[in-house]
Order: C-alpha cells, then structure tokens, then sequence
C-alpha cells in the first residue's frame, strides 16, 4: 500500500519496530524513536516523535544498541 505521507509502510508494528532498530543499528544520526499506525493508510510508520519504543528504550539502556553498532560497521568495514 502506498501512503500519502511517503514515509515507507509496514504492515504490523513487529515489522516497524525491527526496521526501527535496524534504522538505528545502520543510519548514524538516524533519529526515529517509536512507530505508530498511521490513521490515513493503515499501515505502520517509523517517527521521531512522542516517546521512545521500549525495545529500543531497553536497547539502548543496557548497552545493546551500541554493540550492534560496532558489528554492523565491522561487518560493513571488513564484509564479515
């Protein structure tokens, strides 16, 4: 489905939120907190708005996040 705010869909808020830390495990400065159903298309969409998606909250509190930073880099530095 396409939506009228371009932003790219998902269709269950599993999905959004895997794409959510995937965004901040790959994209520095990438600044999207939370998903949320969108009320024109149905779908679900990542935003930098209200309050911060709790497996990413969790994520970043105890040190996750940052450990999944430094392998994607590795990864992306050395093709592991």
């Amino acid at each position: 489905m396409s939506c009228s705010s371009k932003k790219k869909s998902y269709y269950d808020p599993e999905s959004a939120e895997r794409a959510l830390i995937e965004a901040r495990i790959r994209f520095a400065g990438n600044n999207a907190i939370n998903v949320y159903q969108c009320l024109e298309c149905g779908e679900w969409h990542l935003t930098s708005k209200g309050v911060m998606n709790e497996r990413l909250s969790e994520m970043i509190q105890t040190g996750e996040l940052n450990e999944e930073i430094k392998k994607y880099e590795w990864r992306e530095k050395y093709g592991g």
